[in-house]
């Protein structure tokens, strides 16, 4: 399958078919913004617990990889969104 690359994480999101979790947030503009600082949480806890092994949860080498990598982003964007929604609602 060939897949266009995404250019931010929005559109990773979108392209994986996964833009209901961004839409879900009342507004749907904050979505973005709930999902980016859930990725800062899990980047921070990574880098503590990890240091200098830790995977760069940042939000460009994951829009970056997403090509590639498509079903593992996929479910790593649910996850990211279901513990935002927990967190926020």
């Amino acid at each position: 399958m060939n897949v266009a690359i995404a250019m931010t994480l929005e559109d990773a999101i979108r392209q994986a078919g996964e833009g209901w979790l961004i839409d879900a947030f009342p507004p749907a503009a904050e979505g973005m913004e709930a999902i980016r600082r859930n990725l800062a949480a899990v980047h921070r806890q990574a880098q503590q617990r990890m240091g200098a092994n830790a995977p760069d949860f940042s939000e460009q080498p994951l829009s970056r990889n997403f090509g590639a990598t498509v079903h593992r982003c996929e479910g790593f964007f649910r996850r990211l969104v279901e513990d935002a929604h927990r967190i926020c609602f």
